[in-house]
This record gives structure tokens, sequence and C-alpha cells, in this order.
């Protein structure tokens, strides 16, 4: 509620207390009358454009993959490629329109928790890819039912990256 001053004196001392704090706002720029405006960056990209990507990727893969030349975009592309030959269904109109996000995401991971080695990220990416591959045969030779992989399971969430961890120690007992 607001405080209602009681003579003249206090209705001054009051104004120019707000006024104060209002100047003191404006020169943090708190209070700009100017707006800026947000700038927009696409989540994703055209259905046909995400196609490119994965034969682009394609092509990579024939002439040999190493890692490091692929960019998080390529990353992404390689997923659908991996999704594609695991279930044999294409996943590229689901991953299209968060592409970009997809994209910002994997190269979050690849700094915070491979320290830039994008070679490593690519082993990672091919030891889950196997992993999943192999848990998918036996859904379909015991016709059971299961979750497929989304690329928020790879790239955002810390579990298959732990199980890949917790692999590289019992096989190569390297942390």
């Amino acid at each position: 509620m607001a405080r209602v001053p009681k003579s003249e004196a206090d209705a001054k001392a009051l104004k120019a207390k707000t006024a104060l704090v209002l100047k003191g706002r404006e020169n943090l720029g708190a209070l700009s009358r100017k707006r800026t405006k947000k700038t927009k960056c696409a989540r994703g990209v055209s259905k046909l454009k995400a196609e490119q990507y994965v034969l682009q990727i394609d092509e990579l893969i024939e002439s040999g993959l190493n890692g490091e030349e692929l960019t998080p975009t390529l990353f992404v592309a390689l997923f659908c490629w991996m999704h594609d030959a695991i279930y044999d269904v294409e996943c590229v109109d689901e991953v299209a329109p968060e592409w970009n996000v997809a994209a910002s995401r994997l190269s979050l991971m690849i700094e915070e928790d491979f320290e830039g080695d994008k070679a490593e990220f690519l082993t990672y990416l091919q030891w889950a890819a196997k992993d999943e591959e192999r848990v998918e045969l036996w859904r379909r030779s015991n016709r059971q039912q299961g979750k497929r992989i989304k690329w928020r399971d790879w790239f955002m969430l810390k579990s298959k990256l732990s199980d890949y961890r917790l692999f590289k120690i019992r096989t190569q007992g390297v942390d």
C-alpha cells in the first residue's frame, strides 16, 4: 500500500526520495526509455537443409570420419544418420525444428564434458549408437517395446555420458 504523506513537507521529501531512486535506476540502465529489440535466432532449419546435412555426413562417412572436421551442425546430422541406421526410421522431421538448439547444446557438451575434443565426442557417439543398436536388436528379437533415442537423451542428459565413462573405466581402466 502506498504511503500517504501527512504534511506538505513529508510530500516534498517523499517526492525527492522517489526522484533520487529513479535517477539511480536510470543511471544503472534499469529504466531506459529506449527499448532494445531481442534478436531472434532460428531454433531450427528447414527439412530440406537438414536432409542436405545428413547427405553431407553420408559422404564424410564414406571418405573416412575423424571427428575434427565436424561442426556441431554436422554432429546433429550424424545423430540423425545414426538414428536412421539403428531404427530404419528417419528423425529429420523431428529434429529439424530444433536443429540449432541441438547444435548449441551439443557444442556446450563438447566444451564442458569433452574439453573441446571432437574426436573423443565422436567416440562417445559411436559407443552410444552401438549400445542402442544392441538394445534395439534385443527388443526386436523379443518383440518388446521401448523408448527410442532422441537428441536430448544424448546431448542434454548426463546419464548416457555417465554410462560411457563407466564403460571406459571398466574396459580400459581410463578415467
